[in-house]
């Protein structure tokens, strides 16, 4: 049951990300945490939501305690931590969170470009 809880306030939360309602997205996040501190997505998401608000430091803890709960969410967090230090200009750090990604989507030629012109400009 309470677990119920902790979805209902994880897809609330994530609809507020989609009105661009970040604060009360990192509201719900909590709270689905409170309810279940082994929830891997509402980190997840409260890491996407506190990226938005510029809340860097926050954002990149939550990423962190996501993948340390849940393995497979490895490469949304290199890719969110990869954006949230390139807003922070710190192009090296950015450059080797999109390495990591990349070795898990070898594919994602934009993310290689990005990467390539991250190391060019250090």
């Amino acid at each position: 049951m309470k677990n119920d809880y902790a979805t209902a306030y994880n897809n609330r939360g994530f609809a507020y990300i989609e009105l661009k309602q970040y604060e009360n997205a990192v509201s719900d996040f909590s709270l689905a945490i409170k309810i279940n501190p082994m929830d891997a997505t509402a980190y997840s998401n409260r890491c996407s939501a506190r990226k938005e608000l510029k809340e860097y430091e926050a954002a990149i803890v939550d990423c962190d305690k996501a993948t340390s709960i849940d393995k497979k969410n490895l490469g949304a967090a290199y890719f969110n931590k990869a954006t949230i230090y390139e807003m922070m200009g710190k192009n090296s750090d950015a450059a080797f969170e999109y390495s990591r990604y990349l070795k898990l989507h070898p594919e994602a030629e934009t993310v290689r470009q990005k990467m390539k012109r991250l190391l060019k400009a250090e």
